[in-house]
């Protein structure tokens, strides 16, 4: 057995963050928690050779701590909202981004900086409708 990190066994049993969760918690697959600075890591364990340089630096093989169930579930579940907050704040980024650059459009428009095009008249769909009768 060997053990990787999420995304490891994501790439090589070719699923989704998801499934990989649910699998864990079904007991489906093995997973190991070390500790790592003031919170712990999850690895998942696989068949196949052992491979020592995958391994973190931070985290020794001696470091595994052995866990309830529920311990390895809330530690999974710990990362994944951490995962999720970081998207969040990504996503809060984005949009800071948008509303400056639709600001400024505003105020060139606004301005007279920026001409938006003249809207034609005939081309409302009601006119086309009463052409029709």
């Amino acid at each position: 057995m060997r053990r990787v990190t999420k995304q490891q066994a994501m790439e090589e049993l070719g699923i989704s963050l998801s499934t990989l969760d649910r699998r864990i918690r079904n007991g489906e697959l093995e997973v190991e928690v070390a500790k790592h600075g003031k919170g712990r890591r999850v690895f998942i364990m696989l068949n196949g050779t052992s491979n020592p340089e995958s391994l973190p630096e931070t985290l020794s093989p001696d470091s595994s701590v052995s866990e309830s169930p529920l311990d390895v579930a809330l530690a999974v579940s710990q990362e994944r909202v951490r995962g999720l907050e970081e998207l969040v704040d990504h996503l809060r980024e984005q949009v800071a981004m948008e509303r400056n650059r639709y600001s400024e459009i505003y105020h060139d428009v606004k301005t007279g900086a920026l001409m938006l095009p003249e809207a034609k008249s005939d081309s409302t769909w009601w006119r086309f409708w009463e052409r029709l009768r």
